[in-house]
């Protein structure tokens, strides 16, 4: 046998299969390419409307500290013709937290729940559709600074005629905290029609408000409607703020393909 055809003394991979390595994550990358276009099981789409959700004004929480809720946004699509007569909406937001400076211990909850019986959290190809993902697997925590960012959400729904539908998330955020101090999230248990995801900050929010970006998307068959309970602990003293998200405009049309993404996928085809 050629000494390139298995591995040498030294432990290194033979270059033939590296090539074959290689060839194969092209190919792979290429059906991924073709299937993202629209051409295979995915479908690239926009949010039908995006509307700002009410929320309180900032709270004090004990002498240092501060909690409020922004940016909180409630987007949509209309209800699928040819799947279930549903629709799939994102709620959005930023919660800031600050210690003003103060290495004070600090811990958000907030709860996402949706009020229609029959609707429920929609799903990725891997689990349930909301992010950040929980910072920590079995007994290794890490911080969420670690967590790989979407550049968009992966949802297994049918929306028009595809398994997989891709909707943005940067429209909304496009990081999960400014902040380098160590900071956890972790879910809470299982619920079918809950989301709740608890951050941790053991040593405060550093020299500046840290601000922790959030988003979970619902599949609905009614008008999208949910309660948004969060409750901050700040060295102690605990504050509770809540909301309530109601699609205005409704109802909406059908969804159909992103124009620019349909434009690509044309021009791919010739």
């Amino acid at each position: 046998m050629d000494q390139e055809e298995k591995k040498d003394r030294t432990g290194r991979i033979p270059r033939g299969a590296l090539a074959v390595v290689a060839v194969g994550l092209i190919c792979t990358l290429a059906v991924l390419g073709l299937d993202r276009l629209g051409g295979g099981t995915s479908a690239e789409l926009e949010w039908t409307t995006t509307e700002l959700i009410d929320t309180p004004p900032t709270a004090k929480v004990g002498k240092n500290g501060e909690f409020a809720m922004e940016r909180t946004t409630l987007s949509a699509i209309g209800q699928n013709a040819g799947g279930e007569g549903e629709s799939l909406f994102r709620i959005a937001g930023i919660l800031r937290v600050n210690t003003n400076g103060q290495e004070l211990p600090s811990e958000t909850m907030c709860e996402f729940k949706v009020l229609e019986g029959e609707a429920s959290i929609a799903r990725t190809p891997g689990g349930r559709a909301a992010w950040p993902r929980p910072s920590n697997e079995g007994s290794v925590e890490f911080n969420v600074q670690k967590q790989t960012f979407p550049a968009e959400l992966t949802l297994k729904f049918n929306a028009v005629g595809n398994d997989i539908t891709l909707l943005p998330i940067t429209d909304a955020i496009n990081r999960y905290t400014n902040t380098d101090v160590r900071t956890t999230v972790s879910w809470a248990s299982f619920q079918e029609r809950v989301q709740s995801w608890i951050w941790g900050m053991p040593n405060g929010s550093g020299p500046s408000a840290a601000l922790l970006g959030y988003a979970v998307v619902f599949k609905t068959p009614v008008k999208p409607e949910a309660s948004i309970r969060c409750e901050a602990t700040i060295g102690g003293k605990t504050v509770v703020r809540t909301a309530r998200a109601v699609q205005q405009e409704w109802p909406l049309p059908e969804p159909d393909l992103d124009p620019e993404a349909e434009a690509d996928s044309t021009q791919n085809v010739e």
